[in-house]
């Protein structure tokens, strides 16, 4: 999914949850949430994400708290699916006015 730049929906579930969230670097992630997901690239980096849970649980767990409206707002099924309709009715406009003006210019 991350080859093609899609998120796992599992990430906004956990994080509307009040999940902290720990996952390997994914620059589409990365840019809907820059600060709330604790991100590694390496060994390394992982084991500094558990230390910053470890021992700045509250500060982390506050910014994660801090997203339940946002990812209601713009990440929800309801969400989802109403910019799926937006996108529906865009096309049909734009088809529509591509068909007259085809049919305007064939007559």
């Amino acid at each position: 999914m991350k080859e093609y730049g899609f998120i796992n929906d599992r990430c906004f579930d956990a994080l509307f949850c009040g999940t902290v969230v720990i996952s390997d670097f994914h620059d589409e992630l990365h840019q809907i949430f820059p600060d709330e997901i604790l991100y590694y690239t390496n060994e390394s980096d992982l084991h500094k994400r558990f230390d910053e849970i470890y021992l700045n649980y509250l500060a982390v767990k506050a910014r994660v708290d801090s997203l339940r409206d946002k990812i209601r707002r713009e990440f929800s099924f309801e969400a989802r699916a109403r910019t799926f309709i937006e996108g529906i009715n865009k096309f049909r406009a734009q088809s529509k006015t591509t068909g007259e003006q085809t049919s305007g210019h064939a007559g």
